[in-house]
């Protein structure tokens, strides 16, 4: 919270804008959930973007901006002429969904479902891959994961593919020379619960394979 207030203090001593895109704030699962940028700007420094695909549906495709009145409508001048709007009917359908709280109760069912699986890939990786080192986090859809120092991230995601499970090769976020070559990032958001142990059981089984090549 200390730093969120000083960047906010920062913007208005140095009359900078922030663009805050935090999709997935709302899955945070250990603590109280933690506000958002714009809900803690008292000047109007802070442009809040997000989108409905996510949390929703990607058919939707819809999303918003909290934001300055004066930013506001200079948005919806320049968006007439980059973009034709969307369906007003699935607009209005929107507004009473989210102004009747559907969307609040909708978030919180999405959350536990989340959290569960969240809990689950933490504890199968320490049970099952003892010998790598999952990225403490607090929430989100995804989970980095350290292979053992010397493994190829590459080789990996190969090997996990043949056997049905997909990963990111982590190498690929980043932007410095010489990036670590042993990271993975493996989503969890659209996977079955019943299917993340057997899951993390074929990618141990990989990275044996990796291992003993």
């Amino acid at each position: 919270m200390e730093r969120r207030l000083a960047l906010i203090e920062a913007a208005s001593n140095h009359d900078f804008l922030i663009l805050e895109d935090d999709y997935e704030h709302e899955l945070n699962f250990l603590g109280a959930q933690h506000p958002t940028l714009k809900a803690l700007d008292p000047c109007g420094r802070v442009i809040h973007v997000g989108s409905l695909t996510k949390p929703l549906f990607p058919g939707i495709r819809l999303g918003f901006i909290a934001a300055d009145r004066a930013v506001i409508k200079e948005l919806r001048a320049l968006r007439r002429l980059m973009y034709r709007h969307p369906s007003a009917l699935a607009q209005r359908a929107m507004a009473l969904f989210l102004a009747e709280g559907h969307y609040d109760a909708h978030i919180r069912r999405h959350r536990r479902a989340m959290s569960e699986k969240w809990h689950m890939m933490l504890r199968e990786i320490d049970r099952q891959l003892p010998d790598c080192q999952a990225t403490a986090t607090t929430g989100g859809s995804g989970i980095w994961m350290a292979l053992p120092e010397g493994m190829d991230a590459g080789d990996v995601f190969t090997a996990a593919e043949a056997r049905g499970v997909l990963v990111e090769n982590g190498t690929l976020h980043y932007l410095r020379p010489n990036p670590p070559r042993n990271q993975l990032r493996l989503g969890f958001g659209a996977i079955d619960l019943a299917k993340i142990a057997p899951g993390i059981g074929e990618l141990k089984r990989a990275i044996d394979a990796v291992r003993s090549a």
